[in-house]
């Protein structure tokens, strides 16, 4: 019999978000396949720790410091045949672990890339580890980049992906006029966007949010002074995600910048219309320019929405695009992917 291989993640945390959903993701599909075990730097107690939870795979949180999740942590990081890293600070603090290790490249952007100086202490954080996994080809183009190239043996391109089967389709051509968004409150998004957008639309359009983050506070703030608060909702962290899109009817991607695009791709699956600000990496998700609107640009915004709903055959069409276009990004294909990139760097 094969040996199991040990692999362990390591993430700031299980909040909601692109990276924690991929973890997530790769574990449900993964476990068979082999050992498993996350540690975080702190435990969220949110949507993706109760799902790992629910598979019996152990998580450990550094914080709040004690010797027992120490001597945990420590343990596992013995043990491990592979160590897979995500974001950022633990990209700089795991370069030094000792043993064979890889890290996904998440966004095609971050603010160190603002500071040209930490161009070469990068070069050297990144050539620590065995194997670069970038999310889309645009990410893997803009590290290079910043890289110089990128110095491992292993950098391929892996896309996220999803699980075709868990969700449900929404009927053909039926619909009311609800736009709905998941995603942190950060500067990465942009949900300022759609608030914007929604005063120069009709009444019967409304808005609902799905998330949180430091800027929540100041949107609401907004929708008051846009004087839209009556057709705008703010649900916070949502623990089914499923009867949140079975509740809207188009779906806007807007942010600054992705790295790929993980929540629009499952309204995409469920044949919700779903269009997205034309930024790097979310362009490969939408795979259409007929679906993109400029960034910040709400008049451009409406402009798409107001088309999609015009007439039904339009709707339909936006409809059977989405769907069409999710079957392309399957879990089952990014999970195969990681499990061979895994086994040739173990071996």
């Amino acid at each position: 019999m094969n040996k199991k291989y040990l692999i362990i993640h390591i993430i700031n945390n299980l909040s909601l978000g692109g990276a924690q959903k991929l973890v997530s993701d790769l574990i449900i599909e993964s476990k068979k396949e082999f050992e498993l075990a996350v540690i975080v730097l702190n435990s969220s107690n949110g949507l993706f720790d109760e799902v790992i939870k629910k598979e019996n795979i152990q998580i450990v949180s550094l914080f709040p410091l004690s010797i027992k999740n120490i001597y945990k942590i420590i343990k596992y990081l013995k043990l491990a045949d592979l160590i897979h890293v995500h974001l950022f600070p633990l990209l700089y603090i795991c370069s030094i672990i000792p043993g064979k290790k890889v890290f996904t490249e998440h966004n095609t952007w971050n603010r160190r890339r603002e500071l040209k100086v930490l161009r070469k202490i990068e070069k050297k954080i990144y050539k620590n580890y065995d194997g670069i996994i970038s999310i889309s080809n645009k990410t893997r183009d803009t590290l290079s980049d910043w890289l110089d190239g990128i110095p491992t043996k292993y950098s391929p391109v892996i896309y996220n992906g999803i699980n075709l089967k868990k969700f449900s389709c929404k009927p053909i051509g039926k619909h009311e006029y609800t736009i709905g968004m998941m995603g942190t409150f950060s500067a990465q998004k942009d949900q300022e966007t759609i608030l914007r957008a929604l005063k120069l639309l009709p009444q019967k359009f409304t808005a609902t949010f799905a998330g949180d983050g430091e800027l929540q506070e100041k949107l609401m703030g907004l929708s008051k002074t846009l004087k839209i608060d009556d057709r705008v909702k703010f649900l916070g962290r949502i623990i089914d995600v499923d009867d949140y899109l079975n509740s809207i009817d188009v779906y806007v991607q807007s942010s600054n910048w992705e790295g790929f695009g993980l929540a629009p791709l499952e309204a995409m699956a469920k044949r919700i219309p779903t269009i997205g600000s034309n930024v790097i990496g979310l362009d490969e998700v939408i795979g259409s320019n007929r679906y993109l609107f400029k960034k910040n640009n709400p008049e451009e915004l409406v402009r798409l929405i107001k088309y999609i709903f015009s007439k039904r055959e339009f709707y339909v069409k936006a409809q059977k695009y989405s769907y069409s276009r999710s079957q392309e990004f399957s879990i089952d294909d990014t999970n195969s992917a990681y499990s061979r990139l895994y086994r040739h760097i173990i071996k």
